[in-house]
């Protein structure tokens, strides 16, 4: 892989007799989600139990700009333990030196880290947070809670253990609190209570919601939900994993290929449709957030603008921003001279996006505030070609005229224009074209999907289209050595055809 793959990378792990205890393997486009999405981590292994026997699959797992899952790295080692995801983690920095390990904001697992060890070991405790999945607290199956308090009473505190994860504030957090507490008071086994207070109300911030959504960049983390899709994603591609770790690393990597195709074709359609959105739009903010923002950070614009609509913004005598409702109700300030809101979609994001009221303050959308992690993963949009200014103007383009627009509106003016034109001029059902009428949005986006998912007929021998397997040049020259051999010659007289010519002119492959 080295070889063939220049962007490729491995670490070999091996305990002090030299033992080899994991292998860690990152490619390019890994390298560069990581380099992209790495602020927060889903970390996770798959078990022995439904995996090749001693070589746990560790899956680091991350959400792009696209809101599907991606990785920056793939790695088997011999057990799962804290040491095994730090190792694991310092590979993937030292494979990846513009992605430092004081950029990452959140470790999202299940309860192997409740103890927060993992932070220490890698030296980032004052700038990372562990979080616990909520799946693997509340479940019957895999859940840590039934466990220590068992079925029976689990179900009868299953309501305000729920209410503690997913409380909405602190004062909810409380109320459930003092109902689990007054139900294991009178329980004869008081090792339940020490639990509760223990390892449950002492890590509220682990999981508690009402702390979780106060935390900068927290992207409205629900779980490990990422990391348990990666797996299921590895039991549907690859199978039930009973084999060698040589052929289990084939397998995940061609599982990659196919996960990066998918991935580029999702962008492609993407990036089709936002053109062609763009062209209907008048609004030059929104055109410029459709080109410039992946799907996600789109849809963070459209609510931030639905939002601003229900917003008047004043001024105050101190230069401070004043934000509220269109009823007079007041709702923020924002100082003078910042791009600093204390909104929760502002929190969310870690200060990345633009919320409604950076929207309103700063006057539309503005590329600069949003980071690369939002931003489409084509970059530009395609270039538009225009006539040079010594090539006369044609009947098709008469003479410019003052419009009273300034010349960045002119310019965006007709660059839209350009590009309707260009679409157009596609378009065979538009009544320019002879068409008898102008497809709808819905029909031109369906009609791209169409075309690509389109797969050309190739021939099976040489891989090029436009010919079938009998015309083939490469049969050809293949019937032409075969005919040579002695073997074939002595294939004919053994079934019975004396003339060797006779079976030269009629040998069909």
């Amino acid at each position: 892989m080295v070889k063939c793959d220049p962007t490729f990378d491995y670490r070999i792990g091996r305990s002090a007799d030299g033992t080899v205890t994991g292998f860690v393997w990152q490619t390019g486009v890994m390298r560069r989600d990581f380099e992209l999405y790495g602020d927060v981590l889903f970390v996770d292994c798959m078990g022995k139990s439904i995996n090749t026997k001693g070589w746990p699959i560790n899956t680091i797992a991350m959400l792009d700009g696209e809101k599907k899952v991606c990785l920056p790295c793939e790695a088997l080692i011999i057990n799962e333990t804290i040491d095994g995801y730090v190792w694991v983690i310092n590979c993937i920095l030292s494979m990846a030196p513009e992605r430092k390990c004081r950029d990452i904001k959140f470790l999202v697992g299940d309860g192997i880290f409740a103890a927060e060890t993992i932070l220490t070991k890698l030296g980032i405790e004052g700038t990372c947070r562990v979080l616990l999945d909520h799946h693997h607290l509340l479940s019957l199956e895999i859940g840590s809670w039934p466990k220590a308090f068992g079925l029976n009473l689990f179900s009868l505190l299953k309501e305000d253990l729920t209410l503690m994860v997913k409380s909405p504030s602190a004062t909810a957090y409380e109320q459930a609190l003092e109902g689990v507490r007054s139900k294991l008071h009178n329980h004869p086994d008081q090792k339940h209570a020490q639990y509760l207070e223990t390892h449950i109300h002492s890590k509220r911030h682990l999981f508690a919601n009402h702390i979780v959504q106060s935390l900068p960049g927290h992207l409205n983390i629900q779980g490990n939900a990422p990391a348990e899709a990666n797996h299921a994603s590895i039991v549907a591609r690859v199978g039930s994993l009973v084999m060698e770790p040589v052929l289990l690393l084939e397998s995940l990597m061609e599982r990659h290929l196919s996960i990066c195709s998918e991935r580029n074709h999702c962008i492609s359609l993407r990036h089709v449709q936002c053109q062609a959105l763009a062209v209907q739009s008048t609004d030059r903010s929104t055109i410029e957030a459709l080109k410039g923002l992946s799907s996600w950070g789109f849809k963070l614009y459209e609510k931030a603008i639905r939002h601003s609509q229900k917003l008047h913004h004043r001024k105050n005598i101190d230069g401070s921003h004043q934000f509220y409702y269109i009823d007079g109700s007041s709702t923020l300030t924002i100082e003078a001279s910042t791009d600093v809101c204390s909104c929760p979609v502002w929190v969310a994001t870690g200060g990345t996006t633009q919320c409604s009221h950076l929207l309103l303050l700063q006057g539309g959308f503005c590329k600069e505030k949003w980071a690369v992690r939002w931003r489409t993963a084509l970059g530009k949009s395609p270039s538009i070609s225009e006539p040079s200014a010594e090539e006369p103007l044609g009947p098709d383009h008469p003479p410019e005229e003052d419009n009273g627009m300034s010349p960045e509106e002119d310019d965006d003016a007709s660059t839209n224009m350009s590009l309707r034109q260009q679409l157009l001029s596609k378009d065979q059902n538009h009544p320019a074209n002879g068409g008898r009428r102008y497809r709808s949005r819905n029909e031109r986006t369906m009609d791209q999907m169409k075309e690509s998912s389109k797969r050309a007929a190739l021939c099976s021998i040489c891989l090029q289209p436009g010919h079938r397997i009998v015309q083939c040049s490469k049969i050809s020259e293949a019937r032409a050595t075969l005919i040579g051999h002695n073997h074939v010659a002595e294939f004919a007289a053994g079934l019975g055809i004396p003339c060797y010519a006779w079976w030269r002119n009629h040998l069909v492959l």
